[in-house]
């Protein structure tokens, strides 16, 4: 009964995030802490919460390095800080066992987010000034919910 708890909080916290990133360019950090205490919950309940902590290492620290020198190429931040803290918290969640599936997680996020890029170029003939990523990390994580469960 808690874990059907803990997942609808983390459903509701996802399209939530969704909708703020896609409307104002923001992942409040409630949605966040939200997440990140599921996760927590979680790994209490299952006995795995060292799992839990190391996966959210190794899913946020790409997003980290793309942040820190991000700037230096584009000179510009090319993510923002909500994003890492999302990649953060949902590490906790998903429980990434090694280091091909966190590849596997990037490319899927990437991807979907180039799939978006372009979908809306061939509508708009123009290219976005901003890209919420949220979404495309919720889907990607979406994608590792269902098949690992």
């Amino acid at each position: 009964m808690v874990k059907i708890v803990v997942y609808v909080i983390v459903f509701c916290s996802l399209l939530s995030i969704i909708y703020y990133d896609f409307k104002e360019y923001i992942i409040p950090n409630i949605f966040n802490i939200l997440l990140s205490l599921s996760g927590v919950i979680l790994g209490v309940m299952e006995s795995d919460i060292s799992q839990r902590v190391i996966s959210s290492a190794l899913l946020a620290f790409p997003f980290t390095i793309i942040y820190c020198y991000g700037y230096d190429i584009f000179k510009r931040e090319p993510i923002g800080i909500g994003d890492i803290k999302l990649a953060l918290s949902l590490g906790t969640i998903i429980k990434l066992s090694n280091l091909i599936e966190v590849v596997i997680f990037l490319n899927l996020t990437f991807i979907s987010a180039m799939i978006f890029i372009v979908g809306g170029y061939l509508i708009k003939r123009e290219l976005p000034k901003m890209i919420p990523l949220g979404p495309f990390i919720i889907f990607a994580t979406f994608i590792f919910m269902v098949f690992k469960i």
